[in-house]
């Protein structure tokens, strides 16, 4: 019974309390999905950024995570309705593509500046 999707978008897009899951409102979750993916990409950028600020085998932690779910959120906002028709993950294959790569970034750590207006930041103590 839980749903974990932003409630001032579950109004915006009329589906009501409980409801998110019943098959008419599947087009309505794709595009949430989208949104959310796009929100995540966002973040997926920033993170690269606040990563070169870390040692570096925490830097090469964020930097895969920030890859392997960023391409789970790429893949459902390709398969679109169809996302939920199957489980989405990334391969081990995939995983260690990420690995690697995040490896060279995290020893290069030259991150690309990234916008973060609208982002969410912790509020200053």
């Amino acid at each position: 019974g839980r749903c974990y999707l932003p409630d001032d978008w579950l109004a915006l897009l009329d589906i009501g309390p409980g409801e998110h899951l019943r098959p008419h409102n599947r087009k309505k979750l794709a595009l949430m999905a989208r949104w959310l993916a796009d929100e995540a990409g966002q973040y997926e950028a920033s993170a690269r950024v606040g990563a070169s600020r870390l040692p570096f085998r925490a830097r090469w932690a964020v930097l895969a995570a920030a890859g392997i779910y960023g391409d789970i959120a790429r893949k459902v906002r390709a398969g679109g309705e169809h996302a939920w028709d199957a489980r989405v993950f990334t391969s081990r294959g995939e995983k260690l593509r990420w690995v690697k790569s995040a490896f060279m970034d995290a020893r290069r750590n030259q991150p690309v500046p990234v916008n973060r207006e609208g982002l969410w930041t912790r509020p200053r103590a």
